[in-house]
């Protein structure tokens, strides 16, 4: 299966006229008393004046990332672990990263995951005949958004990037993965990148330690949390990969389970 895997205006300034001087001043100030107006008797009527309502003024009072998906390429779903630990023993020989996951009550075997269902079907196609139920799981991350209130414009701006970091990482792992399939690079050069990898994700979890240590909350320590986990998955794969036996297997691991911590990082943000 590792054989067929995919790579996948110049403006200028207007001057006024000085005789319109006086005109112009006072349509300003009946704009402004107008727009003020408007904001003020708009907050009586509902009780509140939101200011998220101007998040174009006045910036908005949230850290949101959009919905998306990833899609698994999984080698059946199973009733229990040891059936789904079985099948993975099986498929790892062929290169596929085995990785069990429970979710919604199923032992699922995933190959390998995929940031767009284009490239997941083309390999779903590729692998398709063996004995095993291959089929495509799609791994949602819902819509998340919670309070920025208690955060500096600094901090702020580090957390939304942390979390779209953690994107990055995995599609980092998941190009490695398929630059040593197609014979791209060694196991010495991805080992030592990945390695590299871990110091950056070390990086960020001091950064979001910083932040913790000043403005707590759920939600950053959430995010450090998953930095955490990625990098003890970044550490057992730099020693895996080095020895180059099982490496494309490895590395196929090491993605999947970068995107499912990702996945349970937004689960437990939005279960908050």
């Amino acid at each position: 299966m590792s054989k067929k895997m995919l790579k996948y205006n110049d403006t200028k300034y207007i001057k006024l006229k000085k005789k319109n001087g006086v005109k112009n001043f006072f349509l300003l100030l009946f704009c402004l008393a107008m727009f003020v107006s408007v904001i003020y008797f708009s907050g009586a009527f509902s009780g509140v004046l939101k200011v998220a309502n101007f998040s174009f003024l006045f910036g908005s009072k949230k850290i949101t990332v959009s919905e998306h998906s990833y899609y698994a390429v999984t080698m059946g779903k199973y009733e229990t672990e040891q059936e789904a630990q079985a099948v993975a023993s099986g498929v790892s020989i062929m290169g596929a990263g085995a990785y069990v996951w429970l979710n919604d009550n199923y032992y699922y075997v995933i190959g390998n995951v995929y940031d767009n269902k284009t490239d997941a079907e083309k390999v779903l196609t590729n692998v398709s005949g063996n004995n095993y139920n291959v089929e495509i799981k799609e791994i949602k991350f819902n819509k998340i958004s919670f309070d920025n209130e208690n955060f500096t414009k600094e901090q702020k701006q580090v957390i939304l990037e942390s979390i779209n970091n953690i994107s990055d990482v995995y599609k980092k792992c998941y190009n490695y993965s398929i630059k040593f399939d197609q014979g791209e690079i060694v196991s010495t050069v991805v080992s030592s990148e990945l390695n590299t990898l871990k110091g950056d994700t070390t990086i960020w979890a001091s950064k979001l330690d910083a932040i913790n240590s000043v403005a707590v909350t759920n939600e950053t320590l959430l995010i450090k949390n998953a930095y955490l986990s990625i990098s003890q998955e970044l550490d057992a794969a730099v020693l895996k990969v080095i020895n180059g036996s099982s490496a494309n297997k490895d590395l196929k691991y090491l993605t999947t389970s970068i995107a499912i911590i990702k996945f349970n990082m937004f689960n437990s943000i939005n279960n908050l």
